[in-house]
């Protein structure tokens, strides 16, 4: 009797096959899905940086002299006055402490700061 010659191709089964598609495709949509979360703080944080420098214009606007009451499209000066004197002064103070607060559109209190004021 012959054997058969017949040989034994290796190989992977179609099981196989398909939990390797299965698996790289889970793997794959949850790249994907970190991605997008991190695209989304990219945007987040490109936002608040933008605010933060509005803010910080508005502030250095704030602290010139004659300092407009509406500084920017977004912001302006609210609730200024004139902070009390000290009682015991070692020299006359020709300049004034002005407690002012920065509000956006609004109305909102985005920042409370103290500048000089000259009568």
């Amino acid at each position: 009797m012959r054997q058969s010659s017949l040989r034994y191709i290796q190989g992977f089964t179609l099981l196989e096959i398909l939990i390797a598609i299965t698996l790289t495709a889970m793997v794959l949509g949850s790249v994907f899905v970190l991605q997008s979360q991190s695209k989304q703080l990219v945007f987040r944080s490109q936002t608040k940086i933008h605010e933060s420098l509005e803010l910080r214009a508005a502030l250095n606007n704030a602290h010139l002299p004659n300092a407009p009451k509406h500084l920017t499209n977004q912001f302006h000066i609210a609730n200024a006055h004139i902070l009390e004197k000290p009682e015991e002064q070692s020299a006359a103070i020709r300049w004034q402490l002005e407690q002012f607060d920065l509000l956006d559109q609004q109305g909102n209190i985005m920042l409370s700061s103290i500048r000089f004021h000259v009568p």
